[in-house]
C-alpha cells in the first residue's frame, strides 16, 4: 500500500510540472500552447481569481501567491469527480498524447487527494 501511495505521489508531482508548461484553448480547443495568446485563434489565456486570496493567475494550476489548488480554491470539483490533468503517451511511438484522468478521492479546504483512473 505504501508503495501505491508513493509511485501514485511521484506521478501526480510529475503530470503537475507537465501540465504548468502549457495549456488548451477555451475558445477553438487548440492543445499544447504555451504562449499568452491561442496560435490558431488569437483568443487570450484564460485568467482565474483565486477565491482564497484573490489574486488574479494566469498560468498553472496554483495560485502564484498563496499555493491554493485552482480547482479547490474555485470550488470546482467534489468528491468522485473526474478531472483531466496532464497528458501521457498511450502508444509506443508516443505520439498520442492521451489526457491522464484522475478519481477525486477527498476534498479539505484548498487540497485535493487524486488517484489516476487507470
Amino acid at each position: 500500500m505504501k508503495r501505491i501511495f508513493v509511485l501514485t505521489l511521484c506521478l501526480m508531482i510529475c503530470v503537475s510540472v507537465s501540465a504548468l508548461a502549457s495549456w488548451t484553448c477555451q475558445s477553438c480547443g487548440q492543445e499544447g500552447l504555451e504562449g499568452n495568446f491561442c496560435k490558431s485563434c488569437g483568443a487570450k489565456k484564460p485568467v482565474w481569481t483565486c477565491l482564497a486570496c484573490g489574486e488574479k493567475n494566469q498560468d498553472g494550476l496554483f495560485c502564484e501567491n498563496c499555493g491554493a489548488s485552482h480547482f479547490t480554491a474555485n470550488n470546482s470539483i467534489k468528491v468522485g469527480d473526474v478531472i483531466s490533468l496532464g497528458h501521457y503517451p498511450q502508444d509506443a511511438s508516443g505520439i498520442d498524447n492521451t489526457p491522464v484522468e484522475w478519481i477525486v478521492l477527498d476534498v479539505q479546504g484548498y487540497k485535493a487527494l487524486l488517484i489516476s483512473k487507470y
